[in-house]
């Protein structure tokens, strides 16, 4: 699967469009509202993280051949962002260019979640391109409101940053969807593959409950 991954990530830079500038070396100035734009990811008086992974990390994007800076993922603004002299940008949002870190692969994309038209980033999990069906996945952080003391006992509560449950996306031939959690209807899903697919949940307990399973789960439903 790293190997499937690898290739993915090379194929799709290779075969992406350049819609993006292609200078030789990064200029935030130069780039000002065309690849990036100042930020505003400040949120006071909350508890917790809006990030997945605060740590900036290198990365490549797949149509820009320029200076790319670290960059870190913001799940509470979903936005990719990252920091120059002291200021904070936002990569503008392009559906055609991913963003390659070394471990994960993140493309912004439109899709339909919760039976409504939406947009943002999903992380690419197995996305090979002769493969009937496509795997992604959405990590969102919400923000809890704060919530004052009920009785003079108790203390108020800030606000705070929480994850949400992660929600895993099929890309098919005709866009990307969301993955129902609940075996009956994940059968049901994959329309005339339901006696295989019905086998190998029985078989295979956990077959939803992480990356890992999950990555192996569309490998199989590939081969239906």
């Amino acid at each position: 699967m790293k190997k499937t991954f690898l290739v993915f990530a090379v194929s799709f830079i290779l075969s992406s469009t350049s819609m993006w500038s292609q200078t030789n070396q990064f200029d935030v100035k130069a780039n000002s509202g065309f690849l990036f734009f100042n930020a505003d990811a400040t949120v006071k008086d909350a508890e917790g993280s809006m990030y997945i992974d605060e740590q900036f990390m290198p990365c490549k994007i797949a149509c820009y051949t320029g200076e790319i800076p670290f960059i870190r993922y913001n799940a509470y603004k979903d936005e990719m962002e990252f920091r120059r002299n002291d200021q904070l940008y936002y990569l503008a949002k392009n559906d055609t260019c991913a963003i390659v870190f070394a471990s994960k692969i993140y493309r912004y994309a439109f899709y339909k979640e919760n039976d409504s038209e939406t947009s943002g980033y999903l992380e690419i999990l197995n996305e090979e391109p002769k493969a009937k069906f496509g795997l992604l996945k959405k990590n969102k952080i919400k923000l809890l409101p704060a919530e004052p003391a009920t009785s003079s006992y108790k203390e108020d509560k800030p606000a705070q940053f929480a994850p949400e449950k992660v929600k895993y996306f099929i890309k098919t031939t005709s866009g990307i969807v969301e993955l129902p959690r609940k075996k009956k209807e994940v059968i049901a899903f994959f329309e005339g593959k339901s006696d295989a697919i019905e086998k190998y949940l029985k078989e295979n307990k956990n077959a939803l409950n992480s990356d890992k399973d999950m990555i192996s789960f569309i490998n199989f439903v590939n081969t239906l």
